[in-house]
């Protein structure tokens, strides 16, 4: 059962879920991800052949299953109800301060323009507001990543700042968009 401090294990979407990891779903991880590296590879430091290994994607999912008691943050696969196919990966991340939430994802690319990574986006900014002590949600991006971008900028996060940021993936240009969802938005 969810509560306002424990995120659900599964959120439906229609037509899709957000599910929590478990370690059988590694290699479908792997599959998702090995069959878009160059989709992926432009925007993420971990969407290499070296790094995208059945070690790392099992790695991924025990950091998730790992988490201490307290940690706010929640990582979700993007699935396919129909057969258990990876599609994406979402989640919470407890990075940006005591009052904040940052959500991340990626999505395969043949599942793009559809509008799920906005539904889960959307899902998962309610489940973080609803969180005792969270008052803000952020998306950050780099502002050459105009896909990311249009995701918070369609659900009604304003652009709080863009910042000098390390830059960790080839298409990344140093400048991080960070935008930001409060729980007294309209």
């Amino acid at each position: 059962m969810a509560t306002a401090d424990r995120p659900p294990e599964q959120i439906d979407l229609g037509g899709v879920v957000l599910r929590r990891p478990r370690l059988a779903d590694a290699e479908g991880l792997l599959a998702a991800t090995t069959a878009d590296l160059d989709h992926l590879g432009p925007w993420m430091a971990w969407a290499t052949p070296e790094r995208n290994t059945l070690e790392e994607r099992r790695a991924f999912v025990q950091e998730d299953l790992d988490r201490p008691e307290g940690d706010r943050g929640a990582t979700y696969l993007v699935v396919d109800p129909t057969d258990g196919t990876v599609l994406g990966s979402t989640g919470l991340h407890d990075r940006v301060g005591p009052d904040g939430l940052e959500v991340g994802y990626w999505l395969a690319s043949q599942v793009t323009g559809r509008g799920i990574m906005t539904r889960a986006v959307a899902a998962l900014a309610e489940v973080a507001l609803a969180r005792t002590g969270v008052a803000r949600v952020e998306v950050r991006c780099d502002e050459a990543n105009h896909r990311s971008a249009a995701i918070p900028r369609r659900l009604g996060f304003t652009l709080a700042r863009t910042m000098d940021a390390e830059v960790t993936a080839p298409a990344e240009t140093g400048r991080q968009q960070i935008w930001v969802l409060t729980a007294d938005a309209p």
